[in-house]
C-alpha cells in the first residue's frame, strides 16, 4: 500500500512541476516558473550525459546568433534584448526538459506517462477557465492572486486564461497541441476512447473562451492524424469523418443556432462565426488577411538582409509585424534566421522517427502557428514540443546507455 501512494505522490508532483513548467502562473509572489528554474543545476550532476554535444553546439550557436540581433540593434538605434531573451530561455527550458526526463526516467517513467502529465495539466487548466466562465466568485478567487495580464473581455467571455500567465493565441493554442498528446496516447493504447473523449470536449470548450487560433488548427490536427495512421484504422477514420461531415452539413443551421446559445452572440461571432460563412468567412475574418500582411514585412535593403535590423518586437518599429518569421529576418537578416530555424531542429532530426506522429505533427502546428506570432521558440505549446523534443531524446539515449551497461555485465 505503502508503493502505491509512494507512487501516486511522485506522480501528482510530476504532474505539478510539468504543469507549473508549461504555463508558468504569474502570481504576487512572482512568476512560479522561476522557483523551477534553480534545477537546471542538475545538468551538470548528469553531466549532459543523455543530452548530447549537438544539442549543446546548438544552443550556443543560437545564443550567438541572436547577438548579432542585439549588435544589430544598437546600429539602428533601437536597442532590445528581446532575440537574446527568447535565446536564453530556449536554453534555460532545455536544461529544466533534460533534468526533469532524466529524472522521472530514473524514477521509472514512461516517455507516454509525460505526454499524459502533459495532457493532464492541460486539461486541468482548461477546467479552471470552464469553471470561472460559470462561476464569476471562482474567477475572482483565481484572479486574485494572479498578476494582471493580457488583454480579457470578461463580458464577452474572451481571452480567458486559467491559472496561465495570460490568454489569447499562445493558450488557444495548447488546445491542437493537446489534441496531438491526446491522440497519441489513444494510438500507444495508452488511454481508451472515453479518455480521448473526455480530454477533446474539455479542451475545446474552454478554447472558446481563450482565442480562436487553436481552432483553426483543430482540423488540421484530425488530418495529420488521417495521415499518419490511415494504413492501420482506414475503416474506422474512414467511417468517422464521414459520419463527422455528413453530420455537420445536415445540421449546421441547428449547431449554429447551438452555439449562439450557448456562448452568446458576441463570443460565437469573435470565435467560430466566420467559420460557418465559408470561403467569405475565411476572407473577411481580419487575423488570416493580417497574417499576410505581416509576412510581408522582410528586410529588403543592404546591409539589413545580411544582419537584420535587430527588431524582434521589444520596440517601436514600422511597418509593425507580430509574425515571428518576420520578426526573426528582422532581427538577423535572411541567412542567419534561416540557420537559427535549422539549428533549433537539427539535433533532433533522427528521433522524430521514434514518436512520428506526436513529434511531426506538433512541429507542424507550430511552424504554421509561427505566421502569426513566435509560437515555436516561446510560449505554452513551445514549452510543450521542446520538453517532448529532449524527453524523447533522453529516452533514446537512455536506453542505449542502459544496452550498453548490460553487455559490459554479459
Amino acid at each position: 500500500m505503502s508503493k502505491r501512494l509512494n507512487k501516486l505522490f511522485f506522480s501528482f508532483l510530476a504532474f505539478l512541476v510539468i504543469f507549473i513548467y508549461i504555463f508558468n502562473p504569474y502570481t504576487k509572489i512572482g512568476p512560479l516558473l522561476y522557483f523551477l528554474s534553480p534545477i537546471f543545476i542538475f545538468c551538470f550532476y548528469y553531466k549532459f550525459k543523455y543530452l548530447g554535444k549537438e544539442v549543446l553546439l546548438s544552443l550556443f550557436l543560437l545564443v550567438l546568433i541572436s547577438l548579432v540581433g542585439v549588435i544589430s540593434s544598437l546600429y539602428h538605434d533601437i536597442f532590445q534584448l528581446n532575440h537574446f531573451k527568447i535565446s536564453f530561455s530556449i536554453v534555460l527550458s532545455v536544461f529544466i526538459s533534460y533534468v526533469l526526463s532524466v529524472y522521472y526516467f530514473k524514477k521509472g517513467y514512461t516517455l507516454n506517462d509525460l505526454v499524459y502529465f502533459i495532457t493532464l495539466a492541460s486539461a486541468a487548466n482548461a477546467i479552471i477557465v470552464i469553471c470561472e466562465v460559470l462561476y464569476p466568485a471562482f474567477r475572482g478567487y483565481i484572479e486574485s492572486f494572479l498578476v494582471d495580464s493580457g488583454n480579457r473581455d470578461w463580458a464577452t467571455g474572451i481571452r480567458y486564461r486559467g491559472l496561465a500567465s495570460s490568454g489569447g493565441a499562445g493558450l488557444s493554442l495548447m488546445a491542437p497541441i493537446t489534441f496531438i498528446a491526446a491522440l497519441h496516447l489513444y494510438k500507444e493504447k495508452y488511454i481508451g476512447i472515453m479518455k480521448l473523449g473526455t480530454f477533446v470536449i474539455i479542451t475545446l470548450a474552454a478554447t472558446f473562451y481563450t482565442g480562436r487560433s487553436g481552432l483553426i488548427l483543430v482540423p488540421l490536427v484530425l488530418l495529420l492524424y488521417i495521415v499518419f495512421t490511415i494504413k492501420k484504422h482506414v475503416l474506422s477514420v474512414s467511417t468517422f469523418f464521414i459520419v463527422f461531415s455528413s453530420c455537420f452539413v445536415l445540421y449546421v443551421d441547428e449547431i449554429k443556432d447551438f452555439l449562439i446559445l450557448a456562448l452568446g452572440q458576441g463570443l460565437f461571432d469573435y470565435s467560430v462565426g466566420f467559420m460557418f460563412r465559408g470561403g467569405d468567412g475565411l476572407a473577411d475574418e481580419g487575423t488570416i488577411s493580417t497574417i499576410f500582411r505581416f509576412l510581408k514585412v522582410v528586410p529588403y535593403t543592404f546591409p539589413e538582409v545580411i544582419v537584420g535590423y535587430g527588431f524582434y518586437g521589444g520596440s517601436d518599429f514600422y511597418p509593425w509585424t507580430d509574425s515571428g518569421y518576420s520578426r526573426m529576418l528582422l532581427s538577423v537578416g535572411w541567412v542567419l534566421g534561416i540557420s537559427y530555424y535549422l539549428i533549433f531542429f537539427f539535433p533532433y532530426r533522427n528521433i522524430v522517427k521514434i514518436y512520428p506522429f506526436l513529434l511531426l505533427s506538433m512541429a507542424i502546428v507550430l511552424l504554421i502557428a509561427e505566421a502569426k506570432e513566435p509560437f515555436i521558440f516561446s510560449g505554452y505549446a513551445s514549452r510543450v514540443f521542446l520538453f517532448l523534443l529532449v524527453a524523447t531524446l533522453v529516452k533514446s539515449n537512455f536506453e542505449y546507455s542502459n544496452l550498453d551497461k548490460s553487455r559490459m555485465v554479459k
